[in-house]
């Protein structure tokens, strides 16, 4: 229903929006698709792993920016603009959410690490794993990751100690590293430094300060963290709504 009134609003933008609405939701349902499909292959590609969660995860954070940009009446360059700036740091956090699975701690996660092994899941590091691993770690790898029973905890250490072999860890943080830069570089070539200078005034205006006070908190201690000068950092927390709210103010 609520679709349906959105293609009859008499707006120029609602062709727009029922356009991303539905091209997204088709992306959403081939990601997942494509998801559910490797869990019966034994090898999938990085390339391949990555457009899956491209599809699945972080078209929908493109769509949400592009949909503020084009509220703002913005230009065809400026929503394609805040879109991509989405979609990279969509690839930014779904890494980032397989690198803490493995490197993350329960109490501060809220949940249970090493899932992603335990359930035998495509991620990240275990497609990076096998591209980089040879010879008998790899074949010990692809043997974990075909158990269906055993020791959750053995299997959990097993393969980790693998990821470490092959600094697996230190790879998944250079490509979080490498979208963060790419989605933050489309904002500096629109508006320059001073972008994040007016997001953190639309911070104060709209949540206080908390979302900047929340990410400095996450990157306190992290090397990718200390970009917070004319920058938000994006880690384990975004307050989307906020930061699609300063988009809509200042595009």
């Amino acid at each position: 229903m609520a679709y349906d009134l959105l293609l009859k609003y008499p707006s120029i933008g609602a062709h727009k929006f029922s356009t991303l609405l539905t091209t997204t939701f088709i992306e959403i349902c081939e990601g997942q698709q494509m998801d559910m499909d490797f869990e019966q292959r034994e090898t999938v590609s990085v390339e391949e792993y990555l457009e899956m969660i491209r599809l699945k995860t972080s078209v929908l954070l493109g769509a949400c920016m592009k949909a503020g940009a084009i509220s703002a009446n913005a230009s065809p360059d400026r929503q394609s603009a805040f879109y991509n700036f989405g979609q990279n740091i969509g690839m930014a956090f779904q890494i980032q959410d397989d690198l803490l699975d493995v490197y993350g701690q329960t109490e501060k996660l809220g949940k249970n690490i090493g899932d992603d092994i335990a359930d035998n899941k495509k991620t990240y590091l275990s497609t990076k794993a096998m591209e980089l691993l040879q010879g008998e770690e790899l074949e010990s790898l692809k043997n974990y990751f075909s158990q269906q029973e055993g020791d959750r905890q053995e299997k959990f250490e097993g393969v980790k100690a693998l990821y470490e072999r092959c600094n697996i860890k230190e790879a998944a943080e250079n490509e979080i590293k490498n979208y963060y830069d790419r989605a933050f570089q489309l904002l500096d070539n629109l508006f320059g430094v001073l972008f994040g200078q007016h997001l953190v005034a639309a911070d104060q205006h709209i949540a206080g300060g908390r979302i900047h006070e929340i990410l400095r908190q996450e990157a306190a201690g992290q090397a990718l963290g200390q970009r917070l000068d004319h920058r938000v950092a994006v880690f384990d927390v975004i307050d989307l709504d906020a930061v699609v709210r300063a988009a809509i103010r200042f595009a």
